[in-house]
Order: C-alpha cells, then sequence, then structure tokens
C-alpha cells in the first residue's frame, strides 16, 4: 500500500472523529465584544504629510506567535520565564482564532518580555500589538518602542482583546531599536499577546514600490516549483494565476498599490492550494472523500483513543506511514500530521476492583489520562477529557456512582463530583495538559452518578461545570464544559434534555450528543435536531462519538457489536459499506452534518478506537 495513501486513509477516518458547531450570532463563550484601542505617543513636528504606515511586512521577528516566541526574551520575577503558546481555534477564541501566547504570574512580579531589531533603515516607525488580559487582578505595563511607550490598558476580560499603537518612533542611522512590555503584574494575573508589529512608514511611491517588490518575489518562487509535483488541477490554478500576476508586475509602474497586492494576494492563494501529488491516490487499494466546504477555523476534529496504554501495554505496535514501528510520541504526532486537533479521554474514577484488578475498558483512570493528554498536548493537540462519575462504563442503561460514593446523599455526591473534577483537572493542567472541554457525564439520558431526577442531575451536572471552569480560570485558561446525551433519532428527548437543562440553570457550554448510524436515526434528523437546541438555547453543539465498521468480520475473537447478523442490516441513514472507503465516507457525512447546522456546530470525534490499530499496523 502506498505510503501517501495510507497516509490519506488515516487522516480522512480520523479527522472524523469529532464535531462541534454552533448557531445564533452571539458566541456562548465570548465575553463582551473586541474593542480596538488607537494610542499615540506625541507627534513629532516633521511633517507627515504623504506618508504612512505601510502594508510592507512586519519588521518583528515572531510578532505572530503562530508557531514558537523564539526571537523573544522573557523575564518574570528577575528569572527567565517561558510563555504559553496557544491557539484561538483550540481555546474557543472569537475574537482570535490565530496563535498567541500567553502570560501568567502566580505571585506579584515584575515582568519584561523584550527583541532588539537590528539593520533598520533610519527613519520613522509605527509599532502595535494586540491585548487581552485579567479583569479580576491587576497590572501596571507599558508597550515600549525605542524612546516612545504607552500604558497597556489590559484588565479587559478573555476574548476583549484591544490594539495599543506607538507612533513617529525615530530609529537613527544605528539601525537598531529595543521592543518591549514591561511592567509589574499582580498576584495571579495574566495577559494574551498577538501581533507584535514593527512597520516603517513608507511615502506613497516607496509603498508602492515595495508591494511590486514583493509580487515579484512571490512570481519568482512559483516559477521555481516543478509541475510534477503537484495535482494537475492545483497545479493549472496556479499558472492561471501566475500568468495573471506577471501582467500586473509587468505594467506595475500604471498599477496602484491595491492592485499589486491583489495580484500577490490571489496568486499565494493559489501557491497555497497546492496539493502534493505524492498523497493522492483514488486507485483500487485507495479512498476517496470529497473535501466539505465552509469548515470554520475552530471545527474540532478530533478522536478518542482512551484504550491506547493498554494497546501499548498489550503489547500492540504502531508504525508510522512508511511501515516503521513508532514510538508514543511519535503516533500521537503522526494523528496531528493527520489533521486530527482534539483528542478524547474518558475517566473513571477508581476502575479496579479490592485486589486492584482491573475491569477493562483501557483501565481509564487519571493517571492514565495524564499520560495519554501530555503526549496529545506535546504534539500540538488538545485534550477532551470525558468524565463518567463512575468506576466503568456509563451509558444510558447504566449510572452507577463510584464504589466510594455509594451510600451517599445528593449533597454529599455533589461536593464529591465538585471536589473530584476540581482536584483531577488541576492535576492534569499542573502535569502539563492542555484541556480543552470537559465532558461532565457520558450519554446521560436516564441519569448520572446514581442520580435519576433532573434536579438532582442538573445538580450534578452543574458542581462538574462549575468546578471545570474555576479549575480552568485559576490556571488562566478558558475550558468548554459539555454536557452528552444519545439517541438523537428520539429528537423530543433531546428538547426535553435541553428545556431541563436550561430550567435547572446548568453552566454549560456544549450541547453533546452521540450518533451511530446504526441505531442513531438519519443525517437530516441529526442536524435539525442539534440546530434546534443550538438556535433555541444558543449553545455549541457536537458529535463526541461515532464511528463505521470497516468490516463485519471477527479480528480478535471478541465478539463486535456489529458483525454478521447483528446491526449489519441498512436502515435509514446507512448509505455506507462495511469498508476503509464506507468508514471514510461514513466520517465525511457526519462532518458536513454537523457543519451544515452553522455557526454552532463545531466538533465530530470517532470513538472506534482500534481505527487506529487497523490503520496504523
Amino acid at each position: 500500500m502506498k505510503s501517501g495513501m495510507v497516509k490519506r486513509m488515516l487522516a480522512a477516518a480520523l479527522a472524523a472523529t469529532l464535531i462541534v458547531t454552533s448557531a445564533g450570532t452571539t458566541d456562548v463563550w465570548a465575553a463582551g465584544s473586541e474593542e480596538t484601542v488607537s494610542v499615540s505617543v506625541e507627534e513629532t513636528e516633521e511633517s507627515t504629510e504623504n506618508v504612512k504606515t505601510a502594508s510592507s511586512s512586519n519588521l518583528i521577528t515572531n510578532g505572530d506567535f503562530e508557531t514558537d516566541a523564539s526571537g523573544w526574551t522573557f523575564l518574570l520575577g528577575g528569572g527567565d520565564y517561558s510563555p504559553n503558546l496557544k491557539k484561538g481555534t483550540d481555546t474557543g477564541m472569537t475574537n482570535n482564532t490565530t496563535g498567541y501566547i500567553n502570560i501568567w504570574s502566580e505571585n506579584e512580579a515584575e515582568f519584561v518580555m523584550s527583541q532588539e531589531i537590528t539593520g533598520l533603515s533610519a527613519g520613522n516607525y509605527t509599532a502595535m500589538l494586540s491585548i487581552d488580559g485579567a479583569n479580576d487582578k491587576t497590572a501596571d505595563l507599558k508597550f515600549y518602542a525605542g524612546d516612545e511607550s504607552t500604558v497597556l490598558s489590559t484588565e479587559n476580560g478573555w476574548n476583549n482583546w484591544s490594539t495599543f499603537k506607538v507612533e513617529n518612533i525615530v530609529v537613527d542611522e544605528s539601525g537598531s531599536i529595543i521592543i518591549k512590555i514591561a511592567g509589574t503584574l499582580g498576584a495571579g494575573y495574566w495577559f494574551d499577546v498577538d501581533d507584535i508589529t514593527l512597520t516603517k512608514n513608507l511615502s506613497d511611491g516607496e509603498e508602492k514600490t515595495e508591494a511590486a517588490e514583493a509580487l515579484n518575489t512571490l512570481i519568482t518562487a512559483c516559477e521555481a516549483l516543478t509541475e510534477s509535483d503537484y495535482t494537475s488541477d492545483t497545479w493549472s490554478a496556479l499558472q492561471t494565476a501566475l500568468t495573471s500576476a506577471k501582467a500586473v508586475y509587468g505594467d506595475k509602474d500604471n498599477k496602484t498599490v491595491e492592485e499589486l497586492t491583489e495580484a500577490k494576494t490571489v496568486l499565494q492563494a493559489a501557491k497555497d492550494a497546492l496539493v502534493d501529488a505524492g498523497i493522492v491516490d483514488t486507485g483500487a487499494d485507495g479512498i476517496f472523500v470529497q473535501k466539505v466546504d465552509g469548515l470554520s477555523n475552530d471545527f474540532i476534529k478530533g478522536v478518542d483513543v482512551s484504550s491506547y496504554v493498554s494497546l501499548r501495554d498489550s503489547g500492540v505496535t504502531f508504525k508510522d506511514w512508511n511501515g516503521n514501528v513508532i514510538g508514543d510520541q511519535e503516533f500521537f504526532s503522526q494523528l496531528k500530521e493527520a489533521g486530527v486537533n482534539y483528542v478524547r479521554i474518558r475517566v473513571w474514577n477508581d476502575p479496579y476492583d479490592s485486589n486492584g484488578k482491573g475491569y477493562g475498558g483501557g483501565n481509564n483512570d487519571l493517571a492514565k489520562a495524564k499520560k495519554i493528554g501530555k503526549w496529545a498536548t506535546d504534539a500540538g493537540m488538545k485534550v477532551l477529557i470525558d468524565f463518567h462519575y463512575s468506576d466503568f462504563w456509563a451509558d444510558p442503561g447504566k449510572q452507577k456512582a463510584p464504589k466510594a460514593w455509594a451510600g451517599y446523599t445528593i449533597d454529599q455526591k455533589v461536593t464529591a463530583v465538585s471536589d473530584y473534577t476540581t482536584a483531577s483537572i488541576t492535576e492534569l493542567l499542573d502535569a502539563g495538559v492542555d484541556v480543552g472541554m470537559v465532558q461532565v457525564g457520558n450519554e446521560t439520558n436516564n441519569g448520572v452518578c446514581g442520580e435519576s431526577t433532573w434536579e438532582n442531575m442538573c445538580r450534578i451536572f452543574d458542581a462538574g461545570a462549575d468546578a471545570v471552569h474555576a479549575a480552568g480560570e485559576a490556571k488562566g485558561k478558558k475550558i468548554l464544559v459539555a454536557v452528552h446525551f444519545a439517541n438523537p433519532e428520539k429528537s423530543a428527548n433531546y428538547a426535553t434534555y435541553a428545556k431541563n437543562l436550561n430550567t435547572y440553570d446548568v453552566s454549560y457550554d456544549v450541547f453533546a450528543s452521540s450518533y451511530y448510524p446504526y441505531w442513531h436515526g438519519t443525517l437530516d434528523n441529526l442536524t435539525s435536531t442539534l440546530k434546534n437546541i443550538a438556535d433555541t438555547y444558543d449553545k455549541k453543539v457536537m458529535v463526541a462519538e461515532t464511528s463505521w465498521a470497516t468490516s463485519l468480520e471477527d479480528g480478535d475473537g471478541h465478539e463486535n457489536t456489529v458483525r454478521k447478523g447483528n446491526n449489519d442490516t441498512k436502515v435509514d441513514g446507512m448509505d455506507y459499506t462495511f469498508s476503509i472507503q464506507g468508514q471514510a465516507n461514513e466520517v465525511r457525512s457526519v462532518i458536513s452534518a454537523i457543519n451544515n447546522i452553522g455557526d454552532n456546530g463545531k466538533q465530530t470525534f470517532k470513538r472506534q478506537e482500534l481505527l487506529c490499530k487497523s490503520a496504523c499496523l
């Protein structure tokens, strides 16, 4: 099997694992609205007529923090400091979906981040940055650019970004300037920084010359590419854009800055859209999946690999695209490479009997969640923690409280859930796990933690939700809370669940559903049912579990849920073959169904863990 085709198989199958969407106009976890603040230092007496800040390239190294924070020096309390690298699409940011850095200080301390820029030409410059920060703590920060500075009003709250500007920065013949943020951070204060820029103020003529040079540089780069490296359709599109760009550049003296910039933008888009010919294989042994258009940047594509540690402990090996055996971190990096951006991990309170023997199913306690979560985080993915609030499987047929909580009253369970959730999330965060979302219960149609009345269930949900939010906020982190149900084919039940959550004022963010085509109805019904909840209550919605069998054959001696004579008869919604291609089609269809919900459709998780085994071995 070709390595490129294997890669496409894994990408198509695994990337379909988690889907969430949101409908409505107000993002449920966005506090307030984006605010733009422009602050200028005192202008010099030199005339600025016909001079403006150019749209030229940023002169600062890593001012956008898309991949790392190299080029910057960070000091906190007099010692070296490493900021947290974040991405808005992973943290739930709506006013910034790109990379940024997060700074947090446990105690009151002096903070400095700085970068020296050298080799500048003498002239007048402008510096800018975007920032948000804790609205319940204090800080005294300034933005410095050479001899100029401005006070940063950072206490505007999470996701409420403000933009600050320092103008008329004079760089002399030395060609050197220091950009820095410095000041005092109060105890527990955090803030986020992004888009730090330094640009030279150019005349109209200088700006046009720079735009033309940038276009010509891109043209040269495109001409150096090799046709055989890319698919014919994307190569043809590049050639069309390249021909047009060369015509614009050839007539650059008669073109405006806007026309030169537009030609560069179109050509860059065509270059970025090139598809590597080596990963395209639609032959008899390959698969083909039609792209789902219009996926938002924050759309989650996740996989549940909760049994990974137990599989490895049992002797299972995993391999890379070329058939080489790989280790733990390499496996999770391969998931990331395949397009997965979230990993779901179930957590049982105490999945062992009195003799220390595990109940099975991966024996997923908190210790295993930390292992898997750290590997996923180090690979650049975020983590969804799925608390069952039980010692073993919790689903519509069983919701047994942990044995340690047997005999507890509802008040005692509420306290126990709060304490357990707080301690677990804190321990995960302290271990370096990037927790982005938490489920407070698993398929809780008929109960949770041994409680079956809606009043008591909602008390459990709310205790878990409040604990998650508080534990995250204590670390300067926004963590989403999901409640999880099954059987979306019963749309009236889903409407009742959502109404009850609203009646009892449960502080959740995401309404999650399982979707298995064998039992859960059509995709049109899935979209309609979840869209109704998203529109009515302005909540995110997601598919937290889905799967499809690649075969009806028994591969391990353990009877399958889907097998010959059992769940193998096609019903409405089951429009796929039992094959790898069929599995890819199912995953693609679920992603499309959630995406059709609108702005509140956010994620799909694929729960068939052995898919990883069959695709990677």
